[in-house]
């Protein structure tokens, strides 16, 4: 049997629960880490995969989790998220956030002309090698008394999941112990997860919802007990 606890203050969960209560009358409300979360949905999206490493980046963290014969057994902080990359172009640049991001998805979509491209590129270097280097050292964490799977599946917003999925398969395997000698990355995205989905008109094609909603579906197939 596994246990998964997430910890959170009573101050706050009691902010949270008031909050929805001005909304809705919820039976019951449950707290828990976006962690697993993803965790159930790629029991439901990958049912064969028992292995593997998944990569949350949020907007200022990225969290690194190790799933091991279907369970979760850890998980690793990296001070380094979306916004990171977002404020690195906007400071480069001496522009807004918004227009940073616009800036870094013409880069993704190669709709930028080859000068503004490469400045870009440029901007975004310093930190790819920081986020890498922040991923590298959490996977040698996780990895540092057992051999790690070689797949890696990353949760990003879609609009710049290329790009990271490109800067994760930057990582130095060579001091990790992974059951094969390079890392396979996958992103979670919201056309894999949409034929588990009960869909319904004008759905939010969002993949962080998704992801949710199929934890929430997983989690009300559970006797109420076990919830």
């Amino acid at each position: 049997m596994a246990i998964y606890m997430s910890v959170i203050s009573k101050n706050l969960s009691t902010l949270i629960d008031t909050a929805i209560h001005t909304v809705f009358q919820p039976h019951r409300i449950h707290f828990h880490s976006f962690g697993l979360a993803v965790f159930t949905a790629m029991q439901s999206v990958f049912p064969g995969s028992i292995d593997f490493c998944f990569a949350d980046i949020g907007s200022e963290v990225s969290d690194v989790f190790l799933v091991k014969k279907g369970v979760l057994l850890e998980s690793v902080s990296v001070p380094c998220g979306k916004n990171s990359f977002i404020r690195r172009v906007a400071d480069d640049f001496d522009i807004g956030p918004a227009v940073a991001l616009s800036h870094i998805k013409l880069l993704i979509d190669k709709q930028a002309d080859p000068t503004l491209a490469q400045k870009i590129e440029q901007s975004l270097v310093p930190m790819r090698d920081e986020w890498v280097a922040h991923l590298t050292v959490a996977l040698e964490s996780l990895g540092r008394d057992r051999s790690l799977p070689d797949t890696l599946y990353v949760t990003v917003d879609e609009d710049v999941a290329t790009l990271f999925v490109e800067y994760a398969g930057l990582v130095d395997a060579t001091g990790i112990s992974l059951s094969s000698n390079r890392l396979v990355v996958t992103p979670v995205l919201y056309e894999v997860c949409a034929p588990h989905l009960k869909k319904t008109a004008n759905m939010n094609h969002d993949i962080f919802l998704a992801i949710e909603a199929l934890h929430v579906d997983r989690l009300l197939t559970l006797p109420e007990e076990e919830r």
